[in-house]
């Protein structure tokens, strides 16, 4: 009997006759095994619930210069079973405890990978009877080495001349990429 996807968990129901050459039929169907467990089916695939990079979704120029990990969680895989991360042209493993496990990515690696790419992690799983997960590649993340640079630098006050009290002093950068707030330090002088 081929199992398929679509079966239902649970044990299989057998009946088996037979007869010799001369025609002459078993007394009984034979309907269970002589020795050992009763034959079941397992067709629940386990699931990848959640998939966490320790650099979330940049990696930087610092980050990458210590082994970063990924932590996996996963529904209906048993303990021991081995998660497989793909994606980024290496691979790794991590073994199953309660469902979850974390995998140690080298710095090596990490240092190995092109600058300004978007990576899409892909997560492997099986539970001990075979079935497996459907792979998840729904977590991404731009690798980003490039520090942004500024060309110019411009000032201007909001009165006439030199700051005075109560002038607001605005310097205008122009960053070669997107930039979070600039943090600009004022000395006396």
């Amino acid at each position: 009997v081929t199992v398929a996807d679509g079966d239902d968990d649970g044990t299989v129901g057998f009946s088996c006759t037979y007869s010799d050459t001369a025609g002459n039929a078993i007394t009984t169907a034979i309907t269970s095994l002589s020795s050992g467990s009763a034959i079941t089916i397992d067709n629940t695939h386990p699931s990848i619930a959640n998939v966490v990079p320790s650099w979330g979704a940049y990696l930087n120029a610092a980050e990458d210069n210590s082994d970063g990990t990924i932590v996996i969680t996963t529904s209906g895989a048993e303990d021991g079973e081995v998660v497989t991360i793909t994606g980024m042209g290496f691979t790794d493993t991590c073994s199953l405890s309660s469902n979850t496990c974390a995998a140690t990515i080298l710095a090596a690696d990490l240092q190995g990978l092109s600058s300004g790419t978007t990576y899409t992690i892909t997560v492997n799983v099986d539970d001990t009877a075979g079935n497996a997960a459907t792979a998840d590649t729904g977590d991404t993340f731009i690798y980003d080495v490039t520090a942004p640079t500024s060309s110019a630098a411009t000032i201007a006050t909001s009165g006439s001349g030199n700051a005075n009290n109560g002038d607001v002093v605005t310097i205008t950068l122009d960053p070669s990429e997107t930039v979070g707030t600039p943090t600009c330090t004022f000395t006396d002088g």
